[in-house]
């Protein structure tokens, strides 16, 4: 459990690294290109400092056009996180600075788990934040297959009011910069799931082999 732990904390606070594949104009595969994005806490509180504008006062928002609109889902994450961080922290009696992230790395260092069950906890706590941040920061792209179904067939679904609709698969996936990876494909027609992506590549296998079949 330590281990899965040490990987919940670093979800949040290492930084991301993509490996991005190059291709020619044939489809050719060229090389793999290494961008690192922040860390996700890091990434939330530039959300959150982002969506102020400056009118020359310290600390003060500007006016008028020079003044973002505060995005105030990320602002009300980014606190609950910073203080539940915070509290962990002084539980453990760990110093706390102003950057949450600092303060998560410094718990970690500190933590000694008094149970199986409270060492849970946290695992799930993390998890579900870097779930939070994904889901705010970089929502699932969403796109649909235009071939049959390579388990039930169909080419077409119907909602539940009975319209009916062409391409049944839908895949829903998150872009460059992700540090948690929930690529999914949803059978509309027979809700045969696809999980991951070795499922989403057996998938490409499956409809590729029945379209040359």
């Amino acid at each position: 459990m330590n281990d899965e732990l040490a990987q919940a904390v670093d979800a949040l606070t290492r930084p991301i690294i993509d490996h991005i594949p190059q291709v020619d104009d044939e489809g050719r595969w060229l090389r793999a290109h290494t961008v690192e994005h922040p860390p996700l806490l890091r990434q939330l509180e530039d959300a959150v400092r982002g969506s102020f504008g400056s009118d020359g006062g310290a600390g003060t928002p500007s006016l008028g056009s020079e003044r973002n609109m505060l995005d105030s889902d990320a602002l009300y994450e980014f606190l609950k996180i910073t203080s539940q961080v915070s509290d962990w922290c002084r539980i453990r009696k760990v110093p706390t600075t102003r950057d949450p992230l600092a303060n998560l790395v410094a718990w970690h260092e500190a933590w000694a788990p008094d149970d199986e069950a409270g060492d849970a906890f946290y695992v799930r706590q993390l998890t579900k934040w870097a779930g939070i941040i994904e889901a705010k920061l970089n929502p699932k792209k969403r796109l649909e297959v235009t071939s049959p179904c390579p388990v039930c067939g169909a080419d077409k679904w119907v909602d539940t009011e009975g319209v009916a609709y062409r391409f049944p698969i839908l895949v829903e996936y998150r872009g460059e910069g992700s540090a948690v990876s929930d690529e999914q494909a949803l059978c509309r027609a027979c809700e045969n799931v696809w999980s991951g992506q070795r499922e989403l590549r057996q998938l490409r296998w499956d409809i590729d082999a029945r379209e040359t079949g």
